[in-house]
């Protein structure tokens, strides 16, 4: 490993480490007596905060801990006595908030996992858990988009009026411009007999 790597890792290291200690103990310990108590563990998470969120689901399994994710096939609808614990790093998320009003008016009880909570609908909420860490919305403050990030979002916006207005912008292709589309049979799927 060059310097820079071992100055890299260092770094990260010391911000996994700087995350895990910012967690109060009190909400440790209540985060974990809720999972021992639970009936079942269901989990969700959107973008990082979701692959983290599979991560965690993954080793409450293995442990012997009935948990699933939401949207799984194997995920039972949460009732009394269950646990849904969410991740919402920038503190309020349509889907995580959805999930958990389902889930209370289930009668499950619900935790949330963020680095904002300032932000997060406490009522909604059982237990609120503070990671300090940054999050991607953090990270939009802090810096101008990219100019990669610019175009992706300009393509993105230009496709998404012209498919609600039915105009295209000048200079972008359709599927009329890129050569015939049209089916040869009525039938979509030619290898089937009609």
């Amino acid at each position: 490993m060059t310097m820079t790597q071992n100055s890299q890792k260092a770094i990260a290291i010391q911000e996994l480490a700087q995350a895990v200690d910012s967690i109060a103990d009190a909400d440790i310990v209540g985060l974990a007596g809720n999972i021992l108590k639970a009936r079942n563990v269901v989990c969700f998470g959107a973008g990082r905060e979701g692959l983290m969120m599979r991560g965690f689901t993954m080793r409450l399994f293995h442990a012997g801990i009935t948990a699933n994710y939401i949207a799984d096939m194997t995920c039972p609808a949460l009732g009394q006595g269950d646990l849904l614990v969410v991740a919402i790093g920038p503190g309020t998320l349509r889907s995580v908030e959805t999930y958990a009003t389902i889930a209370r008016d289930a009668g499950a009880t619900i935790i949330c996992i963020t680095a904002q909570p300032e932000k997060v609908s406490s009522d909604l909420f059982d237990q609120v858990i503070e990671i300090k860490a940054q999050t991607m919305a953090s990270d939009q403050a802090l810096r101008p988009p990219s100019r990669w990030e610019a175009l992706s979002r300009s393509l993105f916006w230009s496709w998404s009026i012209s498919s609600r207005t039915g105009s295209v912008p000048v200079g972008t292709k359709t599927p009329s411009s890129c050569g015939d589309v049209t089916p040869t049979s009525s039938n979509p799927y030619p290898s089937q007999k009609s």
